[in-house]
């Protein structure tokens, strides 16, 4: 229960940071630290729209996730590995696909060793799934429903940068269709 109102408070605090609604006195007239009501019961120390002030105080930069967060791309990545997998007889579920590659990082061209392919071979195949991706990459909508929205909300207030483990050709590829990148 503590656990969710710390969260709650969090959440609470993103929202009005995001809404450029971040003042030492909230949209309620409460000053932080003051008394306040939820609802009937009487709450006393920071009022929950405070927390975005003393949030924005602490936080100087902001690291994004790129897939998952910014963008929607490991469906893509699934599919074209699933795609190519399947073209020599090696099937691959989706709950595969999240152990090996999510779970443990580990990836599925163990699977076709497994199988006896040759390293060439493999290689082959990963180059196949490469260009296959870039494909998918250049078909689909890849942006996350409010990211851009959220992003323009910050942008001034933090030095933001992305985080990935995407290939420096498929980032490029991804964030050339977005247009979020300077």
């Amino acid at each position: 229960d503590r656990y969710d109102r710390s969260i709650e408070r969090y959440r609470l605090a993103w929202i009005e940071l995001c809404s450029d609604r971040v003042v030492r006195e909230n949209r309620h007239g409460c000053k932080a630290n003051s008394d306040y009501y939820c609802g009937d019961a009487k709450r006393s120390g920071p009022h929950p729209a405070s927390w975005a002030a003393i949030i924005h105080q602490m936080v100087k930069e902001i690291f994004w996730d790129n897939d998952g967060v910014l963008v929607d791309t490991e469906r893509l990545y699934f599919l074209a590995t699933q795609h190519v997998l399947a073209s020599v007889g090696i099937p691959l579920s989706r709950e595969q696909y999240i152990e090996l590659f999510l779970v443990q990082g580990r990836g599925a061209w163990h699977l076709a060793e497994e199988k006896g392919m040759h390293p060439n071979a493999i290689e082959d195949l990963r180059s196949k799934r490469n260009s296959l991706y870039i494909t998918l990459l250049s078909q689909e909508d890849l942006l996350i429903a409010g990211v851009r929205e959220v992003l323009e909300a910050v942008r001034g207030a933090y030095v933001m940068g992305v985080v990935t483990s995407s290939h420096r050709d498929h980032f490029a590829i991804i964030h050339q269709r977005t247009g979020l990148l300077p």
